[in-house]
């Protein structure tokens, strides 16, 4: 006779308790995904409340007052004219860029920002240019080699007078800008130290000579103008006579000194 076996088929122990235990994990990561797939919806809404508050705040807040800080010399009726406008506006139609362009086209605001100040100040922080030489007609030129119209209670008098300025409408030419530019920038690097002074700065076809109150011209051509300096300076002291006619740098190997005649020295 055949034994037939059980139909029941024999379970390993500990089998169902595995089966159990990865049927909790699959649920719990099935959780998981749920509640990942549910976080961006709520971050969406967080960023949609976030920029709803700000536009409901920028439309109730309007601009109360203006505040100017760092203007001595720029035009104040001008900047009254463009700022007190602002008054009275909701604080998220304000272009704070464009406003910002406005305000420079003033010669004398080499720059300016604007921003917003709770609880409802406009604040508009300038930089005004700095004139460094004066032209004959009154106006100066700033460190930018930018010309600069006649100001009321700026004096430019005691400034070295720039000679032989060509123009572009109101603006130097393109190298008598950049030579004025790179020269007074020159000056912040060389110990700028001459008892004699400066008297003027003339630009014509040799570049940039400058005058000093000794009478000495001093030709440095155009370009590497602190490396020129500092070579005037270091031979200064070793010259025969303190305030020669001529000194020409613009030789990379050599300093063309003249000296003044005899009758000159008397005369002087």
């Amino acid at each position: 006779m055949m034994r037939l076996g059980s139909a029941q088929e024999s379970v390993r122990p500990g089998a169902v308790a595995d089966d159990v235990m990865s049927r909790g994990r699959r649920r719990r990561r099935g959780r998981g995904r749920q509640k990942g797939e549910r976080q961006p919806s709520w971050r969406a809404m967080g960023a949609l409340l976030a920029v709803t508050a700000i536009v409901v705040v920028g439309l109730s807040l309007r601009v109360a007052n203006v505040q100017v800080v760092g203007m001595l010399v720029a035009d104040d009726d001008r900047l009254r004219e463009i700022l007190e406008p602002y008054v009275g506006e909701r604080v998220l139609f304000v272009d704070y860029g464009t406003l910002g362009k406005v305000v420079r086209d003033d010669p004398w605001v080499s720059d300016a920002r604007v921003s917003f100040q709770l609880p409802r100040t406009l604040l508009v922080r300038l930089d005004e240019s700095v004139p460094r030489l004066r032209l004959p007609d009154g106006r100066g030129i700033d460190e930018r080699g930018l010309v600069l119209p006649p100001r009321a209670g700026v004096s430019l008098q005691e400034l070295p007078l720039l000679v032989g300025a060509a123009f572009e409408g109101d603006r130097l030419v393109s190298w008598q800008r950049t030579s004025v530019r790179e020269f007074v920038g020159s000056i912040a690097q060389v110990p700028w130290n001459w008892n004699e002074g400066l008297v003027s700065v003339r630009l014509d076809d040799d570049g940039l000579t400058l005058q000093t109150g000794g009478g000495t011209e001093v030709v440095l051509g155009r370009g590497d103008y602190p490396a020129r300096l500092r070579r005037y300076l270091s031979i200064h002291s070793k010259l025969t006579e303190p305030f020669p006619r001529r000194v020409d740098l613009r030789f990379a190997r050599q300093v063309v000194v003249a000296e003044r005649s005899p009758i000159e020295n008397v005369g002087g």
